[in-house]
């Protein structure tokens, strides 16, 4: 718990008229100062008490509510925005003379209480807070502040119901914990062991109530480490352990992370959470097999290695408890803040750096902490903008960041080094994201929401980071999401998404980002002369003049129209003259892949659009299928269409047909005419003639000496020119020319 410092004594108060909906919603209030959180003692010299009492009083506001039987209480709390002294507070209503003690608020923390009014209504008024230093009790200082008149009515009739606005609540998790405890020499002095003792009784009274499955052992430490207990449930034998602890020696804080990390590894349950909470007050003087004293850099560099260890093999979460003051001298001094707490934040677990007097507080919230889930990470600038954190680049303090789940939602802030942790949180799923402050973007993750996370088993996430930066994508010379292009030269940094038009280029749009569709990698993915924006298929309506319609997501692909075709005399097709007599028809052409095309028509008859390619026979269905890729040049619309493969006559496409640009369309169906030998989209005497010359029923052919003219005449492509070809012919010319 951190103390005032010079000249920033901040006393923030409130008061509300609260009026609560449900009988849960006071237990809620009544819990909020349980839950706060014991911060850090900032490293300054404690301030003379006969300073005054004077500070910023800030007001928060809150809704009027009451108790689920119609009684109306006041609500109040006090902040204490200082950060280095701790204050006593007491709230007392002007109009009734009922009063709450607030007790004892740490350094930057929050206590809350109720004024019982013992009325179904109050009038307007204010409450007196007298405030005094915990160090020393005067000066005294009164503040108020007003709340306004409330009116309640019994709710507990009511068949209506508020549940969903409150907080899901959700038990811990069994879990296995081992508990560190310090027996060094300097713990015997200022009783430190006694109430490192007594609190971690308590704590265990309190883990085993929660959940009986819980198991519990203790590590304690000095020049060496003693597996006092292993994991048990027998919670008494462990207690009896622990008040059997004496202080003496130095400090190897390695041997008893080692020594737990043993325990857990050999007698750990799979699947069960593993939890160590680690208590000491002194600096890593000594490591594993040590003979004498060690600079406490090397005794903390070892330590912080085994529980790296544990994390890694285990996924181990550490809670750290600094014992000592870090403004204090001689034996009230502990000296290592900030490498207990990247302990804890490597592992995903939290940092206390409580008084003696505090400890029981400590233990207290650890316990509710212990068998939860926990997001944490830090939040960092993006200096070279590649999504990625480089160690070059520092971390951002005072960023907000939110997890949000079906139950509501819960914050933190990072703090001076940049990392947040959110615990507490019940298995579920969550959205974790920032709160994007003005001039930033975000560069990772990725996805601008943030994180989807689902927490099982209370799981621990303590990599989820979040990098931001104050420089615009589109005008920082670099190529931000290596496709090759940068800044004016990328689609993403134009409004219509076309590189090509330069009135479009915005310097300070948030481009660049990479991971879009073919629509947003600024190039030309489709071959028709046209990138991303400037391309019809990347607009919603097919108009590159309308920069609203562009959307990065569609595709830059081909616009392609899927055929299914019969042809006369093949496959599951008779003729024009007996369409569904197909039985003798040819099942096995000798050129299963032929070529075709297709005009397009505005409504106006007008040609618009055409495409080529090839259709294939498939004999599970008997007719030709394909996907020809089409022209670009119109928009998407209602179109007629009319197809025509080699040697058969072209035809319209019964309906209009919906063309969508960038995407496969498929149409009706439809059948084709055989005997157009010579393409010129008519059966007429030059097609009659050179089927004649290749005629080779019964002789050989009179003139037909190209293979290619063979081919052509033989009509339903059986490698035979014969009477079955003739027939075909009189039977098609009846319809003729094409369409």
């Amino acid at each position: 718990m951190k103390r005032f410092k010079d000249k920033r004594k901040v006393i923030s108060l409130t008061i509300v008229g609260v009026a609560y909906a449900m009988i849960v919603l006071p237990l809620i209030v009544s819990n909020i100062s349980k839950q706060q959180e014991i911060r850090s003692r900032a490293d300054v010299a404690t301030p003379s008490a006969t300073q005054e009492l004077t500070g910023e009083v800030i007001l928060q506001s809150s809704q009027s509510q009451c108790t689920a039987n119609g009684n109306a209480e006041i609500g109040v709390s006090y902040t204490n925005t200082s950060s280095t002294r701790s204050l006593n507070v007491t709230a007392t209503d002007k109009a009734s003379g009922k009063s709450v003690s607030l007790g004892t608020i740490a350094p930057e923390e929050s206590k809350t209480g109720i004024i019982t009014v013992g009325n179904n209504a109050v009038s307007s008024g204010q409450v007196n807070f007298n405030v005094t230093y915990a160090d020393n009790a005067s000066p005294a200082e009164e503040r108020t502040a007003s709340y306004s008149a409330i009116t309640c009515q019994n709710m507990l009739s009511s068949q209506s119901s508020v549940a969903a606005d409150v907080p899901a609540t959700c038990g811990n998790v069994t879990t296995d914990i081992v508990l560190i405890i310090d027996r060094s020499g300097s713990m015997g002095q200022a009783d430190k062991l006694v109430q490192a003792k007594n609190s971690a009784k308590n704590f265990i009274d309190v883990v085993a109530a929660q959940e009986e499955s819980t198991r519990v052992s203790m590590v304690s430490f000095s020049n060496t480490s003693t597996l006092s207990s292993p994991l048990t449930n027998d919670y008494n034998s462990v207690k009896s352990k622990i008040d059997a602890l004496t202080a003496s020696g130095n400090t190897c804080q390695e041997c008893g992370i080692a020594e737990a990390n043993k325990e857990i590894a050999s007698k750990g349950r799979p699947g069960v959470k593993k939890v160590v909470v680690m208590l000491t007050d002194g600096q890593a003087n000594w490591i594993v097999g040590g003979t004498s004293q060690v600079e406490p850099s090397e005794g903390e560099a070892r330590a912080l290695a085994a529980v790296k260890s544990g994390f890694s093999a285990s996924k181990t979460v550490f809670f750290t408890i600094g014992l000592g003051d870090v403004a204090g001298e001689g034996n009230s001094k502990f000296f290592s803040p900030e490498y207990m707490r990247q302990v804890a934040e490597l592992t995903g677990g939290k940092f206390y750096f409580p008084a003696p007097s505090e400890l029981e507080e400590v233990y207290q919230e650890i316990s509710q902490l212990i068998g939860k889930g926990l997001l944490g990470g830090f939040v960092f600038s993006d200096v070279n903008m590649n999504g990625n954190f480089d160690t070059n680049e520092p971390k951002l303090s005072g960023w907000t960041i939110q997890a949000t789940s079906s139950a509501g939602t819960k914050t933190a802030t990072t703090n001076a080094t940049g990392n947040y942790t959110l615990p507490g949180l019940c298995d579920g799923s969550y959205k974790l994201s920032q709160q994007m402050k003005p001039g930033w973007t975000q560069t990772s993750p990725a996805d601008p929401s943030g994180y989807a996370i689902t927490i099982s088993n209370a799981g621990q996430f303590n990599d989820k980071h979040f990098g931001n930066t104050d420089k615009a994508r589109c005008s920082d010379n670099v190529d931000n999401d290596n496709n090759g292009f940068k800044d004016a030269d990328d689609s993403t940094c134009h409004t219509d998404g076309n590189p090509k038009n330069p009135a479009s280029y915005d310097p300070k749009k948030d481009g660049e980002r990479g991971g879009g569709n073919t629509c947003a990698d600024s190039k030309d993915n489709n071959g028709d002369g046209l990138i991303d924006g400037g391309d019809p298929v990347c607009h919603k309506d097919s108009d590159p003049k309308n920069p609203a319609s562009y959307d990065p997501n569609l595709p830059e692909d081909t616009t392609t129209i899927g055929v299914t075709v019969f042809l006369d005399g093949i496959g599951n097709r008779g003729d024009n003259t007996n369409p569904i007599d197909f039985s003798l028809s040819n099942k096995n052409p000798k050129h299963p892949t032929i070529s075709a095309d297709i005009q397009v028509f505005n409504l106006s008859n007008q040609i618009v659009a055409s495409g080529a390619g090839t259709i294939t026979y498939n004999t599970a269905t008997g007719n030709y299928l394909g996907d020809i890729p089409m022209q670009s040049g119109f928009i998407s619309g209602q179109y007629t269409l009319k197809v025509k493969a080699d040697t058969y006559l072209r035809r319209q496409v019964n309906g209009i047909q919906n063309i969508n640009l960038g995407q496969k369309n498929k149409i009706t169906p439809l059948s084709l005419v055989a005997g157009d030998i010579d393409n010129n989209n008519s059966l007429n005497i030059l097609d009659y003639n050179a089927l004649l010359d290749c005629y080779s029923d019964i002789s050989a052919a009179a003139n037909c000496a190209s293979a290619e003219k063979r081919v052509r005449t033989d009509l339903n492509d059986d490698d035979a020119v014969n009477q079955v070809d003739y027939n075909l012919f009189l039977r098609e010319i009846a319809t003729q020319p094409g369409q």
